[in-house]
């Protein structure tokens, strides 16, 4: 059984629940979309679905009120094995969005909770998706790089720089500064936590977070994570992958 995310918030997990099922409704919408001929024996199935997904929504608030903070115990991942599965398993089934994924050679591993990992990039994939309309393309890279101003707590000599950038609309400059507070969105009311929760996320474990956009053009976030040290590297055998 896997470990259960760790939430310094009330109000992230109500987040990361709507984002689960926010997939949930677009993978009913893709089936409705893919077999047309089968909509009249399986649409009020789907129907159901998303009903269910509507009333657990309504009734997230009630569990945001009994959470506590605390910190998972350290574990180690390697980036780039992790990353791929995680983005393959993720993007599978949205026929709108194609990706190219380009890993650094050397499989460094980092200390963070996988979940805590999945939930990291997840925000990350969620907020792209949304930004591009479930349509467009999405360019995911890990590089090994010096941070000249590395977190000042538990600073480290050599980071993963994990980068995805979307096609999206891009956000406007005045937003971009105040963007990771918690409220603060493109995307309208009751929103603006996926990238506060990123930024939490990579915070605890002494990492950091950028952003980088351009109206019209797209935006790109960047995640750095410290490496672990005197471990064996893994050479990827596969530099970069296109879907």
């Amino acid at each position: 059984m896997s470990e259960m995310p760790i939430y310094s918030k009330p109000n992230q997990i109500v987040h990361d629940i709507n984002s689960t099922l926010f997939v949930m409704t677009q993978k009913v919408f893709q089936i409705r979309q893919r077999y047309p001929e089968c909509k009249e024996k399986i649409d009020s199935e789907l129907e159901a679905i998303e009903q269910c997904c509507y009333y657990v929504r309504d009734m997230l608030h009630l569990l945001a009120n009994n959470h506590k903070r605390s910190r998972a115990p350290a574990a180690e991942l390697c980036v780039n094995t992790t990353l791929k599965t995680l983005v393959e398993l993720f993007l599978k089934g949205f026929m709108g969005v194609t990706y190219d994924l380009t890993v650094d050679p050397h499989d460094k591993k980092v200390s963070i909770p996988r979940d805590e990992f999945h939930r990291l990039i997840q925000n990350i994939l969620m907020n792209a998706l949304e930004a591009m309309n479930n349509k467009g393309h999405l360019s995911i890279s890990t590089k090994i790089v010096q941070l000249k101003a590395a977190p000042a707590e538990n600073p480290a000599d050599e980071y993963i720089n994990i980068s995805i950038k979307d096609t999206g609309l891009g956000i406007p400059v005045d937003i971009l500064p105040t963007l990771t507070d918690e409220g603060v969105s493109t995307k309208g009311e009751a929103r603006g936590l996926g990238l506060s929760i990123v930024k939490d996320i990579a915070g605890r474990y002494n990492g950091r977070l950028e952003i980088e956009s351009e109206e019209g053009v797209g935006t790109t976030i960047h995640i750095f994570l410290p490496t672990l040290k005197n471990h064996s590297e893994q050479l990827m055998p596969e530099a970069a992958i296109h879907s």
